[in-house]
């Protein structure tokens, strides 16, 4: 539906999701599904568009159980309107693959991402499309653990982004580091390397010496170093993907603790503890404010203190902070 043809409830959900009023969203999608029964009958686009919102919000809301039959009903219909292979259909594709890959249905997931790559397979055409979707499985793969089919689907995307795009584009350095991410997860380290130093080169070239996606490459390559234990090579590395993100983001962003705990990682591992424990309790602290003690980061973090001091033969703190945890 064109942004012309867009009736007033929607205009009205919608700004309601910008808003981020979600349950308000919601009840007013609701209204708005029932209306258009009434007015056009069960099979009609307005209807059908109704219930992808309706899906989509249950989603947000996290109401899973209750999202899958309006994702579903969405999808039926807009086929028999419209035919597979319309851009709706394959958007709807798209967010009921996501549903299910968030609720832990993986083969339905997977059913439906091979769908969409077989919808725009069907054209011929190599499409940025076709490498979105492409990205998709992959990440579903890497989810998996099945890294190597998921380099193998990256490096299809990879090849038609350059196609398409050229040489000197910020997908062409994204997906080079992707791959490289994936070659560390199955400890190819030497193909991770070249892949890590393309990526960063192209980094550089595309997005300068200062931006987010630099310090992503910066930190890829530090991972790869700490892993093959290349200590020294890789500190440089976490500190200037600290700074830059400390100096774009604030520093409390999400990304400068990870940075942070990578870097205390990493002085863990060079035996600096008590460089170690003061970056670790940073990141504790910022994991509190931010997520909560129950979130899985927070608790990493509390886990990541006590191995630190148990390295440094000090069990009694390792205690003192595992009851201090508790006690929040």
């Amino acid at each position: 539906m064109s942004e012309q043809n867009i009736s007033p409830m929607e205009s009205q959900v919608k700004e309601l999701c910008q808003k981020r009023q979600y349950a308000q969203a919601l009840a007013l999608t609701n209204e708005w599904y029932i209306s258009a029964v009434k007015e056009f009958g069960e099979e009609h686009l307005e209807v059908a568009t109704a219930l992808n919102y309706i899906a989509v919000l249950h989603q947000t809301l996290g109401k899973h159980l209750e999202a899958e039959p309006f994702f579903k009903k969405y999808l039926d219909l807009r086929i028999k309107l419209l035919g597979e292979k319309d851009p709706g259909v394959i958007v709807g594709l798209d967010n009921f693959a996501l549903y299910y890959q968030t609720i832990g249905k993986f083969k339905e997931a997977e059913a439906l991402r091979k769908k969409a790559i077989s919808l725009h397979k069907s054209d011929g055409e190599e499409t940025l499309e076709l490498s979105k979707h492409l990205n998709n499985l992959a990440s579903l793969y890497n989810q998996l653990g099945k890294h190597k089919d998921a380099i193998k689907l990256m490096k299809q995307a990879l090849a038609i982004d350059t196609k398409i795009l050229g040489d000197k584009h910020a997908n062409i350095a994204i997906g080079l580091n992707n791959i490289a991410s994936l070659y560390i997860s199955i400890k190819d380290y030497k193909t991770a390397e070249e892949y890590c130093k393309k990526a960063l080169d192209k980094a550089l070239d595309v997005f300068g010496d200062e931006h987010p996606n630099l310090a992503i490459s910066l930190n890829t390559l530090g991972i790869l170093y700490r892993n093959i234990g290349r200590f020294q090579d890789a500190e440089p590395l976490y500190k200037r993907a600290l700074e830059i993100n400390t100096k774009l983001l604030g520093s409390e962003h999400p990304n400068v603790v990870t940075t942070l705990n990578n870097l205390a990682t990493l002085y863990g591992n060079m035996k600096k503890y008590d460089q170690a424990i003061t970056i670790m309790k940073k990141v504790l602290e910022l994991d509190l404010k931010q997520y909560g003690k129950k979130h899985p980061n927070t608790k990493l973090s509390v886990t990541g203190m006590i191995e630190l001091y148990n390295a440094m033969g000090k069990p009694d703190e390792a205690q003192k902070v595992l009851q201090q945890f508790k006690q929040l």
